[in-house]
């Protein structure tokens, strides 16, 4: 007598992790040269952490559980009227203290395992893309993305080992467009289509960057 395994859908909204970044320009465009910026970013754990959750059936994370920074480099070129941008940038995804104990579910019964840290695995970002300007004012853009997000690791009643299945290869397709509001500031609207497993199926995003 076998058993039919289902699939199941959840579905769950809270307040995420939030980032906050920086960038700079050391270096301007001129003809025979792009433009280089450089970034930093931090991501902080202020959604519910998926260590916290115990019942996934009735509540879902809404952030990762840990910290991370980011660096990156872009390059950006004005072949007028096409911008031709492409980047690369690594994230290092913070180690987390849990020192929780889970209970799981055997063939013979039930069994208890205490999760004393995470290592998540970190991410390396590619991007290449360009922007088109329909007018003074306005603009489209492309980009392809593509991040790689290495094998995680915990360490589990004192035992550090892989965590299976852990790897993963996002790549999307944004399309989005650009509206100066200003000489300082602009509303940039985009929609990302996932092309592997791993990617959403679509994220829509809001930008308001303002330039100081």
């Amino acid at each position: 007598m076998g058993t039919n395994a289902g699939e199941r859908t959840a579905d769950d909204y809270g307040f995420g992790d939030v980032s906050v970044g920086i960038s700079i320009q050391p270096i301007k465009e001129r003809k025979s040269r792009p433009a280089v910026i450089l970034s930093l970013a931090l991501k902080t754990k202020t959604g519910k952490s998926p260590f916290d959750v115990d019942d996934p059936k009735r509540d879902l994370p809404t952030g990762s559980g840990y910290y991370a920074v980011k660096g990156g480099i872009n390059l950006l070129k004005s072949i007028d009227p096409v911008v031709i941008f492409g980047g690369i940038a690594y994230s290092y995804n913070m180690p987390e203290d849990v020192g929780k104990v889970y209970t799981l579910n055997t063939g013979g019964g039930t069994t208890s395992a205490k999760l004393d840290k995470f290592y998540p695995g970190d991410t390396l970002s590619f991007n290449i893309g360009f922007a088109y300007a329909l007018s003074y004012n306005f603009s489209m853009n492309f980009q392809f993305a593509q991040d790689y997000t290495f094998t995680s690791k915990s360490k589990v009643n004192g035992v550090k080992s892989d965590v299976n299945n852990s790897t993963m290869n996002s790549a999307t397709l944004k399309i989005g467009t650009g509206w100066a509001l200003s000489k300082r500031s602009s509303l940039n609207v985009s929609v990302s289509m996932g092309l592997t497993n791993d990617a959403p199926d679509y994220v829509i995003e809001f930008r308001l960057p303002v330039r100081f």
